[in-house]
C-alpha cells in the first residue's frame, strides 16, 4: 500500500519506519515499552511476533526462523560440551538442581525464573552472556537429570560405606587385631562405645529423676494453693452460712471424726496437754466436721495422687470452705 511505482516505499512510510526504529533502539515511549514487554513475554514462551514496520522495510534485522529439533539438539550438545550444567546459573550463581531450566538458541542455559526476571528488569530480550538478540527459548531438564544422578551416587556411596564399616567392626569383634597400634585403636573404640552407653543410661535416669521431682514440686504447690484458697474463702463466707452449717452438724449428733474415727470433743484435760494440737477441729461449709490434722493429711494425699483439689471426704463437694472450731459438750464454738 505504501510502495511507489518502482517498488520502493514512499517517504511517509520510510519516515514512520525510521521513527519506529529510533524508538525501539532507545526504548522511548510508553507504548513501545509495552510492546517490548509483550515481545519479551512471547519470546520466552517460544512464540514469534509479527514483523513491525522497521523490520518490513529492512531498517531492522528480521528475526531468525524457529529452530528445528536437530538445531535444538546441537545447541544442547554444545552446552554439555561446555560443561554448563556443572556450573551454577550465570544470573543467580546458584546450582540448577531441580529448578526449571531453559536453553537459548545461542546454547546458554539459565534458570527459567532468573531469565524472566532479567528480561523484565532489563527491558530487552538479549542473552545475559553473549548479548544475542531475538533468541529462542526451550525448556530442558539436563541439569535436573545430572543432579539426580549425582544425588543417587552420593546416597549409594554413603550406604555402602556405612555397611562396610559396620561389617569391619563386626569382624574386629570376632578376630581382634594383633598389631599393637591397631589393637590400641580397637580397645579405645570399644571403651568409647561402652562409655557412651553408660552416659546415655545415666542421662536417662537423671531425666527421670528430674521429672519425678518436678511432679512432686507441682503437687506440693497445688496442695498449698488449694489449702490457702480454702482458708481465704472460709474467712469471706457470711456468718449466717456458718451458723447453718453449725446447726446441721449439731442436729446429726456426730461425735467422731470420720477420718480417724476418734472423738472430736475437746475436754479441759485435753486442752491442757500436748494432744490439744491433734484435737483442733475444722468445720466445712458442707456442715461436716474433721480434725484439722486429719483433713490436712487427707488433702495432701489426694493432691499427690490425682493432682487436683480434693472434695469433702464424706459428701465429695468440691471447693469447700473450712473454719477452725472448738467442740465442747457436743456444741461448736468458732475460734477467733
Amino acid at each position: 500500500g505504501g510502495r511507489g511505482r518502482e517498488g520502493k516505499y514512499s517517504s511517509a512510510v520510510m519516515s514512520a519506519a525510521f521513527q519506529q526504529k529510533f524508538m525501539i533502539e532507545h526504548n522511548l515511549g510508553s507504548d513501545m515499552a509495552r510492546i517490548r514487554r509483550r515481545q519479551t513475554k512471547r519470546i520466552t514462551e517460544r512464540k514469534r511476533t509479527n514483523l513491525n514496520l522497521a523490520q518490513r522495510v529492512g531498517l531492522l534485522e528480521r528475526p531468525a526462523p524457529l529452530l528445528t529439533e536437530a538445531e535444538w539438539t546441537a545447541a544442547r550438545v554444545k552446552a554439555k560440551e561446555r560443561g554448563t550444567h556443572h556450573h551454577p546459573c550465570p544470573i543467580c550463581c546458584e546450582p540448577f538442581r531441580m529448578a526449571k531450566q531453559v536453553i537459548l538458541s545461542c546454547s546458554h542455559v539459565f534458570h527459567h525464573t532468573c531469565l524472566r526476571s532479567f528480561e523484565r528488569f532489563s527491558g530487552n530480550a538479549v542473552c545475559p552472556i553473549c548479548r544475542a538478540k531475538d533468541y529462542q527459548v526451550k525448556v530442558i531438564d539436563d541439569g535436573a537429570r545430572l543432579y539426580k544422578a549425582k544425588s543417587i551416587v552420593l546416597i549409594q556411596a554413603w550406604f555402602r560405606g556405612t555397611i562396610a564399616r559396620r561389617r569391619h567392626y563386626e569382624m574386629l569383634e570376632l578376630a581382634p587385631p594383633t598389631n599393637p597400634v591397631a589393637r590400641k585403636a580397637f580397645l579405645m573404640r570399644r571403651l568409647a562405645r561402652t562409655s557412651n552407653k553408660i552416659m546415655k543410661e545415666a542421662k536417662r535416669k537423671e531425666d527421670a529423676l528430674d521429672a519425678l521431682f518436678a511432679q512432686i514440686d507441682s503437687n506440693l504447690k497445688l496442695s498449698r494453693m488449694a489449702m490457702d484458697a480454702a482458708d481465704i474463702r472460709g474467712s469471706l463466707l457470711a456468718s449466717e452460712e456458718w451458723m447453718k452449717a453449725k446447726e446441721a452438724w449439731e442436729k446429726r449428733e456426730d461425735t467422731d471424726c470420720p477420718i480417724c474415727m476418734s472423738t472430736v470433743e475437746c475436754s479441759r484435760k485435753t486442752r491442757k496437754k500436748k494432744a490439744a494440737a491433734h484435737k483442733k477441729c475444722v468445720l466445712l461449709s458442707c456442715s461436716h466436721l474433721f480434725h484439722h490434722a486429719c483433713l490436712t493429711n487427707f488433702e495432701r494425699f489426694a493432691v499427690a495422687g490425682s493432682g487436683k483439689a480434693p472434695g469433702c471426704p464424706i459428701c465429695r463437694s468440691e471447693l469447700y470452705l473450712k473454719r477452725h472450731v472448738v467442740v465442747q459438750k457436743n456444741a461448736i464454738n468458732f475460734s477467733s
